[in-house]
């Protein structure tokens, strides 16, 4: 049998929205919409890229991306809408930790969303996008100067590596 080949899919953003809490502690919605073209594949890889503003860090930075369980508005949504629980309905089981060490410059983010995606290509699982969130065990997000950091999303970006074939399920 000849090899699998692979290929990479690109998803722009489709929509971003940060959530406050009463609080200011805030988390970053982010939809990448229809994940067409990984129809009968294998999905290799997946990694959400997010460029962030230029900076040296002053502290670490802790980031998670957590799949959404719900389905949200962007115009709608804020930290206690839609959600059955205050600042977003959110999968704790699958998610990907980064952390950009102080002293460091930024510069683009990847987190590992693989097993998200396999889920959603494999299974069929609703996508309602992702929450980017500092680690849940640390409160309820990020303060109003880590967002800052992150910036606008403007360049997020979701790439898929598939491999040819049917999916093993």
């Amino acid at each position: 049998p000849g090899a699998a080949s692979a290929e990479r899919h690109v998803y722009a953003l489709a929509e971003a929205r940060v959530i406050a809490s009463p609080e200011a502690a805030g988390r970053i919605l982010l939809d990448f919409a229809s994940l067409q073209g990984l129809q009968h594949v294998v999905v290799s890889s997946a990694y959400l890229e997010i460029p962030l503003l230029d900076a040296v860090l002053e502290q670490d930075l802790e980031i998670c991306a957590y799949p959404l369980s719900r389905g949200w508005a962007r115009q709608a949504a804020t930290w206690t809408t839609p959600w059955s629980r205050a600042g977003g309905d959110l999968d704790e089981s699958y998610f990907d930790e980064v952390t950009i060490p102080a002293g460091q410059r930024t510069g683009t983010l990847r987190l590992n969303v693989t097993q998200v995606v396999d889920e959603i290509v494999t299974r069929g699982a609703p996508s309602y996008g992702f929450i980017l969130s500092a680690p849940l065990r640390r409160g309820d997000g990020f303060t109003e100067g880590q967002r800052a950091l992150l910036g606008t999303m403007v360049g997020a970006r979701l790439v898929v590596t598939t491999a040819n074939g049917r999916a093993a399920g």
